[in-house]
Formats: C-alpha cells, structure tokens, sequence
C-alpha cells in the first residue's frame, strides 16, 4: 500500500466511525495566518465529505464556512464544541448546502497546531437535532476527541506536503530515512534494511531530493513535520 493510499483510507475509516454515531459529514482543515493576522483556508489544506467544488469556491479567496467556529479555534480553545447549524444566520454556501440535506447541528474539535498552520480543526456535521448532538458530545466526547487528535496526528502533515508539492518517499526511502532519523548510521541502515550501503546512500539522496533538503539531518526535520517518517 502506498502512502497516498495509506492517507485515503485513514480518512474512510474516520468518515465511516463518525458516521456511526450519527455525524455523516465531516471537513478536516488547517487555517495558515497571512502577515495582516487574518486566518485563510485553502482547498489544499482541508479534507471534507462535501462537493470539492463547493470546497474549492468556498475556499480559494480565503473564505471560511463557520466564522463562529473558527474565531473558537483562534481563541485557542481546546475542548470540543457544539455548534446549531439550524441557528446559524451568516450566509454562506456551504452552510445552505448542509441545511438542504438535512443537517441540523455538529462538533467542532479544536486540534494541535502544526508548523506553519497554527489553526487545525474537525467539523463533524449530523442530522441530529442539537439537544441530541450535545448528548452525545456528554456520552461520547472523550472518545470522539481522541480519535479526532489520532487522525490529525498523520493528516496534517499530508496536506502540508500536498501544499508544498513534496513529492511521497518510497517505502525505502522512508525506511532509510527512518533509521538515520534515530541517530544510526548508514552501515546500520544497510545491515537492518540487508542493502547495500550504496543502495541506503543513494536512498537518501533521493528522499533529500524529494524533500527539498540540503543535507541529512534537514531531511529528517522535513520527513517529520510531513509525516513521511515517525518521530522515535
């Protein structure tokens, strides 16, 4: 499997475990702050169950769907929040596209900033109405939270790489990548991998090439912040 395919399905089975507890729709995105401090989200930098197109027209002049929501993950806050689509009165095409298919209320999970998108969130719309949203939010919240936190741990990296235009790593150039990134040396690397150490070496500097790095140790940084390798 390949890692875009890895990312994919990390994704369906977020959709699908969500939608077991009634929230079927779900937008995944990290905001960038520009130098007037303004928080702008790109269609490269979000995941949803919505129409892409509507994704990408919401989203390409810096547009977002929820400005309630957002001013609560620019405040900083950590704990989940429901929100009442029903209640909502801002226009906004998406919101309009929700209501038309039948969503009433959602969640709204704040996440860990990553370099260089210092928002992150999940919106997780459902049918149901918002007394039985925030009950679930009571029954379930923990639960929800941490699965939440676990697919942004690998998401956001992914979309950050996308954005940048950083070519995936192989599986070999992600192994040898991964072995140097624990402070071993090539010998090691080629011993464990049962490569040659040219063949490690000529590894490397194709993930160095792909990551845009200048040396070693800039690639381990840089497969770390878009999680083509696992911090040890």
């Amino acid at each position: 499997m390949t890692f875009d395919q890895e990312h994919a399905l990390r994704w369906e089975r977020l959709v699908e475990e969500f939608s077991a507890d009634g929230l079927i729709h779900l937008t995944y995105g990290l905001a960038e702050v520009d130098t007037s401090e303004k928080p702008s989200l790109c269609a490269d930098l979000a995941m949803s169950t919505m129409s892409r197109a509507l994704i990408e027209q919401h989203f390409k002049h810096g547009c977002l769907a929820f400005d309630p929501l957002m001013r609560a993950l620019r405040a900083g806050r950590l704990e989940p929040l429901a929100f009442d689509i029903e209640a909502m009165e801002m226009a906004s095409d998406m919101l309009s596209e929700m209501r038309a298919i039948g969503l009433k209320s959602g969640l709204l999970f704040p996440l860990p900033p990553q370099a260089g998108c210092p928002v992150a969130g999940l919106i997780a719309a459902s049918p149901l109405s918002y007394p039985q949203i925030v009950e679930l939010l009571q029954r379930e919240g923990q639960r929800l939270v941490a699965r939440a936190h676990l697919f942004h741990a690998r998401a956001a990296g992914e979309l950050m790489r996308r954005r940048d235009g950083v070519a995936t790593l192989t599986t070999r150039e992600r192994s040898c990548l991964q072995i140097i990134s624990r402070g071993e040396r090539v010998a090691a690397a080629a011993h464990q991998l049962g490569l040659s150490e040219a063949t490690v070496e000529l590894h490397l500097r194709n993930a160095r090439h792909k990551l845009g790095a200048r040396s070693l140790p800039e690639a381990v940084a840089r497969g770390l912040l878009y999680r083509q390798i696992d911090a040890t």
